[in-house]
């Protein structure tokens, strides 16, 4: 062996031109990457749902108006009801008398709780305006989603709204009836709704 050969190697000088590596980029692994896309894809499907339902909702309150100045003829000391009359009407029947039975028997049954909710809103606290634009969106949403039954909730109070809801109601073409609400679902302070509803289809217990 050479003398040259043994020598101490000197690393230190060998390297000393060496910068160390400064890992400012965190790669995720694949996993976790797909991951990510796949919440990144779900949020951007949301936010597109929520502009899609905002748009239409626009739409909903342009194209239904409901008259603040319209006043139903509702009966004194008797909980509130109503059938929309063009769901039962005698000119598109020769023998109306089913269709009459089939919606006295489903308001009947909605007054006395046999078709719970799927959707409830509270009132309280909003003021007219507030309040239109809100039933006006539960309805959408209700006949959007096959949903026949909503709660809406009016509240007592001054008894503004109590007032002003049902004569908002008969006004939408999608309502086919209501009822004052069973006491476990507000009583005189809500109404039990039914939403597009074919009084035609409907079969009545005899």
């Amino acid at each position: 062996m050479s003398k040259n050969n043994d020598e101490p190697v000197d690393f230190t000088a060998m390297f000393k031109d060496a910068k160390p590596v400064v890992h400012d980029r965190y790669v995720a692994p694949i996993d976790e990457r797909a991951r990510r896309r796949q919440s990144e894809n779900k949020l951007a499907k949301a936010k597109n749902k929520l502009s899609q339902d905002l748009r239409d909702s626009a739409q909903l309150r342009a194209s239904v108006e409901l008259s603040d100045t319209f006043e139903g003829h509702w009966p004194e000391n008797k909980p509130i009801k109503y059938i929309n009359e063009s769901l039962v009407n005698t000119a598109n029947h020769s023998d109306s008398l089913p269709f009459i039975i089939a919606a006295k028997d489903m308001l009947k049954k909605l007054s006395l709780g046999y078709f719970p909710p799927d959707i409830e809103i509270d009132l309280h606290g909003q003021t007219a305006q507030q309040a239109k634009a809100e039933i006006l969106a539960v309805i959408f949403e209700a006949k959007k989603r096959h949903y026949p039954c909503i709660n809406i909730i009016h509240g007592h109070g001054k008894g503004t709204l109590k007032h002003k809801v049902p004569n908002w109601l008969v006004q939408h073409p999608d309502v086919a009836g209501f009822v004052q609400a069973p006491r476990n679902y507000g009583g005189k302070a809500g109404l039990l709704v039914l939403i597009g509803i074919d009084f035609e289809a409907y079969k009545p217990e005899m």
